[in-house]
């Protein structure tokens, strides 16, 4: 099985990058020792920094191999929230795609926000907030109950959770927008681990102003997430796609042109 599993990474990474650097990524993830791998891709000016023998090596497949994201992107984004930015390579990647838009990149949890600044600090345009995507503002607990590695860090309001590791401030939709002087969000991602039903359930008026929305719902943890997405929305004229684990919710009531 292990067999199999390497040869599809191969062939995947080859299909990407090339034979020579497909081969070099494949030999750097599959590395069996801790520490910090360095990828430098040419379509960045910086390297990027994974974690080994983390969950940074199944982010880094999803975004950057298999393109979850690029899917009905717009042509042009200036404004964009990465919610749940992890170790920032999703910030990166739209980067790639709209390098003079300004991207806003909120992750709560302290280890993955310092990979976050080594990646992104060639970026001036992505701007790093360690916070967490909330209805209101607030002081939450970040915990991993599920013990799903790195990218499975989830903010609760329990604070007599016995494995919380620590606490965070919250900031909202509105807050940012305000912050940075916008009237709009062109591209909104969002994979905030089930936080996504408050933010959808409560306060949710400003969905108006956002064209786009990525978003990775996790029903498995919190029943109803895509339930409240979809409360949320009913008013607006939209379609929806979906691309793996993402749904695309596009807002035709304030489109601003093609998509890609």
């Amino acid at each position: 099985m292990k067999f199999k599993k390497y040869l599809k990474q191969l062939i995947q990474l080859t299909n990407r990058f090339g034979g020579l650097k497909g081969l070099v990524v494949f030999i750097l993830i599959n590395s069996k020792g801790k520490g910090i791998i360095i990828l430098r891709l040419k379509q960045l000016r910086t390297p990027i920094y994974l974690r080994a023998n983390t969950s940074d090596i199944d982010v880094f497949f999803k975004i950057f191999v298999e393109e979850e994201y690029n899917f009905f992107l717009p042509a042009n984004a200036e404004f964009i929230i990465d919610g749940g930015a992890n170790i920032g390579l999703s910030a990166l990647f739209f980067v790639i795609k709209y390098p003079n838009a300004k991207i806003v990149a909120i992750e709560p949890e302290n280890s993955n926000y310092s990979i976050l600044l080594k990646n992104i600090a060639g970026y001036p345009n992505i701007i790093p907030m360690q916070k967490a995507i909330w209805h209101e503002s607030t002081i939450l607990s970040i915990s991993n109950p599920l013990n799903m590695g790195n990218y499975g860090f989830m903010v609760t309001t329990n604070e007599a959770d016995e494995i919380s590791f620590n606490e965070i401030s919250t900031i909202t939709i509105p807050d940012i927008i305000k912050d940075y002087q916008q009237q709009s969000v062109d591209i909104l991602k969002l994979d905030i681990e089930g936080a996504e039903m408050e933010l959808f359930s409560n306060n949710a008026g400003w969905v108006e102003s956002i064209h786009q929305i990525y978003i990775e719902t996790h029903d498995w943890i919190k029943t109803g997430c895509s339930k409240a997405l979809f409360t949320a929305v009913q008013n607006y004229q939209y379609d929806v796609f979906s691309k793996g684990e993402n749904l695309l919710w596009v807002n035709h009531s304030i489109s601003k042109g093609k998509m890609v």
